[in-house]
This record gives C-alpha cells, structure tokens and sequence, in this order.
C-alpha cells in the first residue's frame, strides 16, 4: 500500500500539525555545596532553616545573629533621618 496524504478540499482549512505541550520548567532552587556562612562542605550532613542551607545549627545561629544585628542598625539610621 502507498501512502497518500489527505489534501483539503478548496474552501476547507488544512489540519494544523499537532505540536507536542511544552512544559514549563520550574526553576527548583538547588542545594549549594557550601555553607553559606562558613564555606564548609555539605556533602553528607545540612542543616536547612529560613531559606538557607547550613553545616549546623551553630552556623545558622552566627547567620541569624548577623541578620538582626544588621537589622537593627538599619532601623537605626532610618530613625535618624
């Protein structure tokens, strides 16, 4: 058997080729390789808090410190404006 195409009659719109859905990606944020604040390797062990991935919670406590501290100095010179 030949294969044939279908061709549209006059007054009729060809059949649009199908194309397949494209997904859209997510953009999934990946694990870093390093702590954020002391560099350290997170190969086996990590410790995930406010957004942030740490090699410990003494890590993530140094983090959160420096956070409020440097929270409260823009607080700080706001008001003295």
């Amino acid at each position: 058997m030949q294969n044939q195409e279908k061709k549209p009659e006059e007054g009729q719109k060809p059949e649009q080729e199908q194309k397949p859905q494209s997904t859209p990606q997510q953009t999934k944020k990946e694990r870093p390789e390093e702590c954020v604040v002391c560099n350290k390797s997170l190969k086996k062990r990590w410790y995930y808090r406010e957004g942030d991935y740490y090699c410990g919670k003494s890590c993530w406590k140094k983090a959160k410190k420096s956070k409020e501290k440097s929270g409260t100095e823009s607080e700080k010179t706001n008001e003295a404006k």
